[in-house]
């Protein structure tokens, strides 16, 4: 449904009298990447985890939301495990999305900790080219810290949604 609507009178849209549909804002596609695959180790530089999604826009002008969900571990007292996203695009760099440092979310563990982790972007990648998303993780660089992502093989979800401009 598209325009203004005349009245509320039985509609069933969930618009409003009054409200206008704009040509932008459209979901374009909806791609998901899933792992269940524990990714860990003691790296203190961001490193790929296995959870990822591949999504290829339609226009330049194309936002893409990124949602990356998983369980992951932090196992030093005192120590963190730092989460991000990272942007690869075919023919092209790798851009860390969040914090150089801290990334999009991090957790502290006293001896051992393990939560959920969400990551959330909106992205503007300005390029049709194929682009990957890959959930990417880290740890302190305390002796021993180890950070987890799809702790004990618990089954983690990417998703990549276009947007039209």
């Amino acid at each position: 449904m598209s325009g203004i609507i005349a009245d509320n009178l039985d509609v069933s849209s969930g618009l409003i009298k009054g409200a206008v549909v704009a040509g932008g804002g459209k979901v374009l596609q909806v791609l998901q990447g899933t792992s269940s695959t524990e990714s860990s180790g003691t790296e203190t530089s961001y490193t790929d985890t296995g959870l990822n999604v591949t999504i290829t826009c339609a226009a330049t002008s194309s936002k893409v939301l990124v949602i990356a969900s998983t369980t992951g571990r932090q196992d030093t007292s005192n120590g963190f495990s730092y989460f991000t996203i990272e942007r690869q695009v075919s023919g092209g760099s790798d851009t860390n999305l969040g914090d150089s440092t801290y990334g999009m979310v991090n957790m502290r563990g006293d001896m051992l900790f393990v939560g959920h982790v969400m990551c959330h972007v909106l992205d503007s990648p300005s390029t049709t080219s194929a682009i990957t998303y890959e959930l990417q993780r880290k740890a302190t660089d305390k002796a021993g810290a180890t950070s987890a992502a799809m702790f004990e093989d618990i089954p983690s979800y990417i998703i990549a949604m276009e947007i039209g401009a």
